[in-house]
């Protein structure tokens, strides 16, 4: 399984990020998310990508279980991720950042309050 932070300081990490999906679905996101991410493949390369894996995955079940596919491969077909959108947000990549502000008279730096969701300085 692939785990990312989600705890205390350390941020995001350590967290089951596909909940209780089959390993050979994990493999396939964790690929395309890492080709998207690290490698800059634009999202529709992804769904090439998404679309290949999952026909591999349908043409090896046929060829072994002829039209007798059980249960188990139903599912993982009829469940398959698409969006590499959908895949890239169970990673928690998002960046998050505070914006301070400066004085400019002696560049002493303050953290923003909040207010209605609005940043007040």
């Amino acid at each position: 399984m692939v785990y990312v932070a989600n705890h205390g300081v350390s941020g995001p990490h350590f967290t089951n990020v596909f909940g209780r999906s089959k390993s050979i679905v994990q493999l396939v996101i964790l690929m395309v998310v890492a080709c998207h991410v690290i490698l800059g493949l634009p999202r529709r390369g992804c769904v090439w990508l998404f679309s290949m894996a999952q026909y591999i995955i349908q043409a090896t079940t046929q060829y072994l279980y002829h039209d007798d596919l059980p249960a188990y491969w139903q599912d993982l077909l009829s469940t398959f991720p698409r969006d590499v959108r959908t895949a890239t947000t169970l990673f928690h990549l998002e960046a998050k950042a505070t914006v301070y502000a400066a004085c400019p008279k002696c560049h002493c730096t303050y953290k923003p309050t909040y207010k209605d969701g609005m940043p007040t300085y």
